[in-house]
């Protein structure tokens, strides 16, 4: 499930059955906008002005852009072994992971900008920073890697965690 930024749009996903639905915040309460029945979701990501909805398949290699008010898949991006997806605050970039990587996107170019490697194994999660400026990641290696949003330059990595983790956040603009 996923809420866009300002709330005027709740996105939730099932496995099964199959369904990705989208709902508009309205004086009434929220009311079904769209749905589709061929997707599974692993992640669902709003860009920052609730524009965009992105949802991560793993089982099929790929991120789908929706355009969020009409559900119209606006692009395929080919990701191997997706998990997650995840808007920059400003907008300007999308990461998602990719097998042993996480991948950050020019999102008004479209196209790759960094390739971040670092983790060994399959990488579950992907965040930015409240203030953008960092991302963190983590995945079945067992390590939380925290790295500069812009340059893509490594920061730290933690190791030690006793089960792979699934999902990290911030608490605060630059404390994990």
């Amino acid at each position: 499930m996923a809420v866009s930024r300002a709330g005027r749009y709740l996105a939730a996903a099932s496995e099964t059955p199959s369904v990705l639905e989208m709902w508009r915040n309205t004086a009434d309460g929220y009311q079904h906008v769209w749905e589709t029945t061929d997707r599974v979701c692993d992640r669902l990501a709003f860009s920052p002005r609730g524009d965009a909805l992105v949802a991560a398949d793993w089982g099929r290699d790929e991120l789908a852009v929706y355009d969020a008010p009409t559900g119209r898949v606006e692009r395929r991006i080919p990701a191997k072994q997706t998990w997650g997806a995840e808007f920059s605050p400003d907008g300007e970039q999308l990461a998602f992971t990719e097998e042993d990587d996480v991948v950050v996107w020019d999102w008004a170019a479209r196209k790759p900008l960094h390739r971040l490697h670092g983790h060994l194994s399959t990488v579950t999660w992907v965040t930015y920073s409240p203030d953008g400026r960092q991302l963190v990641s983590c995945g079945k290696d067992r390590r939380v890697i925290l790295w500069d949003a812009r340059t893509g330059q490594r920061l730290r990595t933690m190791i030690g965690h006793l089960v792979w983790p699934w999902q990290v956040v911030f608490a605060g603009s630059d404390r994990l």
